[in-house]
């Protein structure tokens, strides 16, 4: 539906099975995605405007322009990538783009020029069509997602897939160097400095919408220019899928569900290893992120991840949250219930759920107000709305944080 804030009613509305249909909207444009279709509804009337055989899943309301494949009667959605315009549904070209383990990611890399990664990586000149491609294995069987992050710098773009780390010319696709793996990789994650690209493979990919531990995880660096294989470190396949990281100036560390692992980032040697006990500790999740707060004795709030650099912090299956040192000894527990968490930011104020209430707090940490909200509050050209039961809430920040 669409209602007006200012008369205080609804304009329009209509039925949609959510479990079959799809909604795509950006501020005054709304796709709606039903029986393999995709129509363009008029957000004033809630009336269709146009439709396509073409499951667009990709739009930039800017340029008035989507992308998507073909669907065929008889053998269901094709290879054939079309381009579409948005203001009245025609097509403006169409390229053949294996979509066989889905789309991982698109984005631009200039202003009319698409990256996509899909079965590897694409350019797509989103006037024409017309691009480059680079072809690899993005998944296995029925398992997706055996692919990494993009890099891009001034002339190249570094990628891993499951069988290879490769450098290719930003502007031709043509390869540069290309390192293959004795063992496949899973979903991985790919860093750089100066002159070496690093690459952490997280041992899982996914099913479906599951995540399913493949493989072993490792640590492996390249140099930068050349593609020359600085180190490359296997894990045991005992430890899983890693749960977490963090990168550090000189140190890797990988969080497992029951083990943690520090590696020298230089050469890639195991400095410290850590058991965990499940029946103590249960299963490791993540390293605590820095939205959770802790809150000292003046009342104040404390940043938990920035508030001491010699500690780190992960959360357990058991709502716990264990902190360690830098040799990966336990030095706190704490149940996570104690702690806060901000879930909305708003200039240099953060909002903070504890105890049920509502606090804003500045960057010292100090409560400037208290509000009934709840979390899935928002925030549109400084006015905060919120639904509380059966009502609709609105509050100028402007007025309340000057």
């Amino acid at each position: 539906m669409q209602y007006d804030l200012t008369l205080n009613k609804v304009l329009w509305s209509k039925n949609v099975s959510y479990l079959a249909e799809d909604l795509m909207q950006f501020n005054g444009l709304l796709i709606q995605k039903v029986d393999n279709k995709s129509c363009r509804i008029d957000v004033k009337t809630g009336k269709e405007l146009w439709s396509v055989d073409n499951n667009m899943f990709a739009v930039d309301p800017t340029l008035k322009f989507g992308i998507g494949y073909k669907y065929n009667m008889w053998y269901g959605y094709t290879n054939e990538l079309e381009g579409i315009s948005i203001t009245n549904g025609t097509h403006l070209w169409k390229r053949k783009i294996s979509w066989s383990y889905g789309w991982n990611n698109v984005f631009y890399i200039n202003d009319y020029t698409l990256l996509a990664i899909a079965s590897g990586l694409h350019t797509i000149n989103i006037m024409t069509g017309e691009g480059w491609d680079y072809n690899t294995m993005t998944g296995k069987n029925q398992y997706e997602d055996m692919v990494s992050n993009v890099l891009i710098d001034s002339a190249s773009i570094y990628f891993a897939s499951k069988d290879q780390i490769v450098k290719l010319d930003k502007h031709t696709g043509t390869i540069e160097w290309k390192k293959r793996f004795l063992n496949e990789s899973a979903k991985s994650l790919i860093f750089m400095d100066d002159s070496v690209v690093y690459m952490i493979n997280y041992a899982y990919a996914f099913l479906g919408l599951r995540p399913c531990d493949i493989g072993n995880a490792f640590v492996a660096a390249f140099d930068r220019q050349t593609g020359k294989q600085k180190y490359f470190s296997y894990t045991t396949y005992k430890y899983g899928a890693v749960q977490g990281f963090k990168i550090l100036e000189k140190e890797i560390i990988l969080l497992f569900r029951n083990n943690v692992v520090k590696y020298d980032k230089n050469t890639g040697t195991k400095i410290y290893e850590k058991k965990f006990l499940k029946k103590e500790f249960g299963r490791i999740r993540y390293f605590v992120g820095s939205r959770v707060f802790l809150t000292d004795n003046n009342g104040d709030f404390l940043n938990l991840a920035q508030s001491d650099s010699t500690k780190m912090h992960f959360y357990t299956s058991q709502n716990e949250i264990v902190s360690i040192d830098n040799q990966l000894n336990v030095i706190d527990r704490m149940d996570f219930d104690s702690t806060s968490i901000y879930f909305l930011r708003y200039n240099d104020y953060k909002f903070i759920v504890k105890d049920k209430k509502t606090y804003v707090i500045n960057n010292e940490g100090k409560t400037v107000a208290e509000i009934e909200i709840t979390t899935n509050a928002f925030i549109i050209d400084n006015i905060l709305y919120d639904r509380k039961e059966k009502s609709f809430i609105t509050i100028n920040l402007k007025t309340l944080l000057p």
